[in-house]
């Protein structure tokens, strides 16, 4: 008799040293609390996303992208997880998470931003369009990325997917430590990898099938 899997529980002390950088960002010169409970948020959504929790992370994606630019930076990768778990039937509530809040309390442009496309299409203008097509495609990508996510692969996608959004999007200064927490979030092993894909069951079945 087999039972079915269970999720394992996210790993306590990355989660608390992402919380302790996003708490950090509303803090130092030029923080505000939109972004820091933004960058809060994101921790949620990637919990919920590490514990597949698709109803829960999509809700936190749609608040942290609500409440700041910077909650940008996940909210590709989990709407490519919703898609591969089959939740996008709970993009809607996303959606309207992060209507609500953009609509009560507006994006405000930080006070002091990290150097990025962002602050170049600032002082050029006419880079705009470019940069939001290159960026919309890059978000595309990660989405579509996720979408075929192997087991075991989260953190390594989310570190990918933060530091490829961070080149488009107007961050504080204070969100590079969340930045650098992200980067060294523990990564799997090579084994285990390759054992999420090994597809030797499915080899076995054929056989025995032929």
């Amino acid at each position: 008799m087999s039972y079915p899997l269970r999720p394992a529980p996210s790993p306590v002390l990355p989660m608390a040293a992402l919380a302790a950088a996003a708490l950090l960002a509303g803090l130092l010169p030029g923080g505000r609390w939109s972004d820091m409970l933004a960058l809060l948020a994101s921790v949620a959504a990637l919990c919920a996303a590490h514990e597949r929790r698709t109803r829960d992370m999509l809700i936190a994606a749609g608040l942290s992208v609500g409440l700041a630019p910077v909650g940008l930076l996940l909210a590709p990768l989990c709407a490519g997880l919703a898609i591969r778990q089959r939740g996008a039937r709970h993009m809607p509530v996303a959606v309207l998470a992060a209507a609500l809040v953009a609509f009560a309390l507006p994006w405000s442009a930080p006070l002091a931003t990290l150097p990025n496309l962002a602050t170049l299409a600032g002082t050029w203008p006419a880079s705009l369009g470019l940069i939001v097509a290159f960026g919309a495609g890059i978000a595309a990508w990660i989405g579509a990325r996720a979408s075929i996510l192997p087991p075991g692969a989260l953190f390594a996608e989310a570190r990918l997917a933060t530091l490829m959004l961070a080149a488009f999007v107007p961050l504080p200064v204070g969100a590079i430590g969340f930045i650098v927490m992200i980067v060294a979030l523990p990564l799997p092993a090579a084994p285990c990898l390759r054992a999420a894909n090994d597809n030797a069951a499915y080899r076995r079945i054929v056989g025995l099938a032929a």
